[in-house]
């Protein structure tokens, strides 16, 4: 959509705000990209991670992994630093304007698969290998980016974006399109986001209940050695189920501000172009924290992060991940 552009487009940020968001991005940006690569990275090589559950991890580290490497470069300079080069609304507008909703599917419907694995696992863990196998995972990761590919296709015919000058954003743009727009919305974003919430909540109660039961397990004096057993399995899918419960948690809160930006845009005075800048970082806030709390979560990626960190002499990426012991500080 080409237009007439004025001088204003070129000035919707201030010095100091620019200066703002370049280092919150940058922040963010250098923490995410490494984070998810290491753990995608471990995951895959190291002998000990190779469950079929990683499977969704390393979906969701992918997919992250890419939001942080394209989306947070490209709209810091086509949002704040060169707004001349998407001011005219053409094909790099729309690329910068599409790219986050096909990422937006991958990562939403992956925590919504990983809450299912997680309470399959706590709930059953005797029972979990045979529902959740390699083979039924691989054509879960299949759907979510089959699905995110069509929706894409969907929102590049049906939906026009182009420079949006009072958000200062590459955006959805015509309010000709208000009916295609909430079907799409509904069926694409509202569901996947509604079935995470419900799952969340599911987890959430289940995590709280499992708690009660292991403080009234420890109270008591004996315990009939097949419990015991079925006990310290529970105990070892709860430490990923908790991470899982974490990441859905940052996830959430991370949407708040995107959330309430939309509420004040129908409700009250249109917000100023640096509220919809700082909304769209804090959702970018969660490629950062999601590959930090599975380190947190899980100790044997903390261990070998230390030794790849800090050792001395000369050991290779492979040696560390293969290695149970590392290298010696």
């Amino acid at each position: 959509m080409a237009d007439n552009v004025s001088a204003s487009v070129f000035n919707v940020y201030s010095s100091k705000e620019k200066i703002g968001l370049a280092i919150f991005s940058g922040a963010i940006f250098v923490v995410a990209v490494p984070a998810n690569l290491y753990v995608l990275l471990l995951t895959c090589f190291c002998s000990s991670r190779r469950k079929p559950s990683d499977l969704l991890q390393m979906n969701m580290n992918v997919s992250q992994f890419l939001t942080a490497l394209l989306q947070i470069p490209l709209q810091l300079l086509a949002h704040v630093m060169k707004p001349d080069l998407v001011a005219d609304g053409g094909s790099l507008c729309q690329i910068v304007g599409i790219l986050p909703y096909p990422l937006y599917v991958v990562t939403i419907e992956t925590m919504v698969f990983m809450s299912v694995d997680r309470l399959c696992a706590v709930k059953s863990p005797l029972k979990y290998a045979t529902k959740m196998t390699t083979k039924r995972l691989k054509c879960i990761i299949l759907f979510t980016w089959a699905h995110a590919t069509i929706f894409t296709i969907i929102l590049a015919v049906f939906i026009q974006f182009g420079y949006n000058r009072t958000r200062g954003q590459c955006a959805i743009v015509g309010q000709n399109q208000i009916v295609m727009l909430a079907v799409i919305g509904a069926t694409h974003v509202a569901i996947p986001f509604v079935l995470l919430i419900g799952f969340y909540y599911k987890l959430m109660r289940f995590l709280k209940r499992h708690n009660r039961q292991m403080f009234q397990a420890a109270a008591a004096q004996t315990i009939e050695e097949g419990r015991r057993r079925n006990m310290l399995n529970q105990g070892q899918e709860r430490r990923v189920a908790s991470m899982v419960f974490w990441i859905i948690t940052t996830y959430l809160i991370s949407w708040i501000p995107p959330s309430v930006t939309v509420i004040l845009q129908y409700t009250l005075k249109y917000p100023p172009p640096i509220m919809f800048a700082l909304a769209v970082l804090t959702l970018h806030v969660n490629e950062a924290a999601c590959p930090v709390l599975h380190l947190v979560f899980m100790k044997n990626l903390g261990d070998r992060l230390k030794k790849f960190c800090f050792c001395r002499d000369e050991t290779s990426m492979t040696d560390i991940t293969n290695s149970s012991e590392g290298c010696q500080n």
